[in-house]
C-alpha cells in the first residue's frame, strides 16, 4: 500500500528539517545573525577592513569628546573640573624627584 510509506518519510524529512533548524537557531542565539555562507577572501579581507574602519571611527570619536567638542549630559561622567588631578607629590630618591636626572 503506497500510503503506508508516508508516516516514515514524513519522519526522516521532519528530523532533516528539524535538524537544519535547529542549526539555524542555535547560530542566531550566539551570533545574532545568520552564518555567512559563500564568502571567499575579498568578503573576509572586507570584513576586517570594515572593523579597523570602525574602531577607528571610535577611537576619533572619543579623542573628540575628550577634548570638549562633546555637550555633557547627565551619567557622561564627571564634569571637566572634578576630573582634574592635582600633581602627586614625588618620593625622595625617585628619578623624578631630580629633574637633572632626566
Amino acid at each position: 500500500m503506497p500510503y503506508e510509506s508516508f508516516p516514515p518519510f514524513a519522519i526522516i524529512v521532519g528530523a532533516i528539517t528539524a535538524m537544519g533548524g535547529v542549526h539555524y537557531a542555535v547560530q542566531m542565539l550566539y551570533e545574532g545573525k545568520p552564518k555567512p555562507v559563500g564568502q571567499d577572501n575579498f568578503d573576509r579581507l572586507m570584513k576586517y577592513r570594515d572593523e579597523r574602519v570602525r574602531a577607528e571611527a571610535k577611537r576619533e570619536a572619543g579623542v573628540v569628546m575628550r577634548g570638549g567638542a562633546k555637550k555633557r549630559g547627565r551619567g557622561d561622567g564627571p564634569s571637566p573640573e572634578r576630573s582634574r588631578r592635582r600633581p602627586r607629590a614625588r618620593r625622595e630618591g625617585s628619578p623624578a624627584a631630580d629633574p637633572r636626572a632626566l
